[in-house]
């Protein structure tokens, strides 16, 4: 599985060296951009938790217990994606939790994973935060997240933290020349430079390549601004939820390459609420158009110290 994982040498090396030596901590919060690879580390660490074999490098892929875990039909993990709302539903998660105090099945370990942890629902992230405080032998928590601010601060409390930075603009460029043999090389640039370290990234761009033109273009006037490219980006909006998020991925990819082009206080008040964006959007439900709206407008007059939707949404 090790194989899978690009960059991230020297954080991996280290969290397995804790593992082999028995030193790894019972709560690992892994965070940073998207589409770096923090699902498939956590998994890695988890295995190398329930593999047989004391290598200090990584699991063994060979035994028994390897084996089982890469049959996906190891009974003692447990990967939860907190972006699917019945799988880490409040009860589902309870329930979840209650089965720790359970006998394993045949492994003296136990490893949960929870995927893009800033998602879970506030009842569900209290429940997860008992466990925490309360941990028993032998079981670990493996916490993915994006976006750090999102997680209750007693539960990064109680973590041990490990921030995992964007993948280098070589890997990224391999990945991309990989994954697109027909682009030419300086449409291969602009792609590396927008895909910002992700993976991720490049898979949506692979499937978006005119629409990041637009819109990048548009994000680029509304910061020079132009109020009519902020009331048309909002009238364009896609009402559909899964294609206003790949949308709002885009318009946070073509604002972190414009900060890296033309830093400004516009720019920067920009790509920080377009980060809230999806939680405010996505979990508590709020309109797209009107959050939106005040975060393209607010950039268009360059007023940005205008209150920050987390703040209108309070």
């Amino acid at each position: 599985m090790s194989s899978e994982i690009i960059g991230h040498d020297k954080e991996l090396a280290l969290l397995h060296a804790q593992v082999a030596q028995n030193t790894l901590h019972h709560a690992v919060l892994l965070y940073g951009p998207q589409g770096i690879g923090k699902r498939l580390i956590a998994k890695n660490i988890a295995q190398h938790i329930f593999c047989n074999a004391t290598d200090k490098h990584g699991a063994c892929n060979t035994c028994p217990a390897c084996s089982l875990f890469l049959s996906e039909n190891c009974p003692d993990f447990h990967l939860i994606d907190c972006t699917d709302k019945e799988m880490a539903s409040t009860a589902g998660v309870r329930e979840l939790l209650y089965s720790l105090h359970l006998k394993t099945y045949g492994n003296q370990n136990r490893v949960v994973v929870f995927c893009d942890a800033e998602h879970l629902r506030p009842q569900a992230a209290n429940a997860l935060l008992k466990s925490l405080e309360e941990p028993r032998e032998g079981t670990y928590f493996l916490l993915t997240t994006s976006n750090r601010s999102q997680l209750l601060p007693t539960i990064l409390s109680r973590c041990q933290c490990w921030g995992l930075k964007e993948l280098s603009t070589e890997n990224i460029m391999a990945i991309a020349r990989d994954k697109l043999p027909e682009i030419d090389a300086e449409v291969l640039k602009s792609i590396a430079l927008l895909a910002d370290g992700s993976v991720e990234n490049i898979d949506h761009l692979e499937q978006h390549l005119s629409e990041w033109k637009n819109i990048s273009s548009s994000i680029r006037h509304i910061c020079q601004g132009n109020i009519l490219s902020a009331l048309e980006m909002i009238e364009n909006l896609p009402r559909e939820k899964e294609e206003l998020a790949g949308v709002l991925q885009l318009m946070r990819m073509s604002a972190r390459a414009e900060m890296k082009k033309n830093p400004s206080a516009r720019i920067a008040y920009l790509l920080s609420e377009l980060t809230l964006a999806d939680y405010y959007i996505f979990s508590r439900n709020l309109s797209p158009a009107y959050l939106l709206g005040h975060i393209f407008t607010n950039v268009a007059r360059g007023d940005t110290r205008a209150p920050s939707i987390a703040e209108i949404a309070a």
